[in-house]
């Protein structure tokens, strides 16, 4: 499979109703090549959305992290995985 390369500084269309966990709001798409990629992919529908953090904020609970923020992941401003 080509590689797939996304620009991060270009303009992109906004996309509402994106849903994350438990978060639904405002992203960025990164266009129809980054959907055809992921598409592929994955074997089924795709976008390829970013984090829209003009218009939209997501607190972290200040019990954990206070004064932090995350995007998409699950709650808390770091993650780590493992294999």
């Amino acid at each position: 499979m080509d590689d797939l390369n996304v620009c991060l500084g270009k303009q992109c269309a906004k996309a509402d109703g994106v849903s994350v966990w438990d978060w639904s709001g405002s992203t960025l798409d990164e266009g129809d090549e980054a959907s055809k990629w992921f598409s592929t992919y994955l074997g089924k529908p795709s976008r390829l959305v970013r984090f829209n953090a003009v218009s939209e904020t997501r607190a972290v609970d200040p019990k954990f992290a206070p004064g932090f923020k995350v995007m998409f992941s699950d709650g808390y401003p770091f993650l780590l995985i493992s294999q």
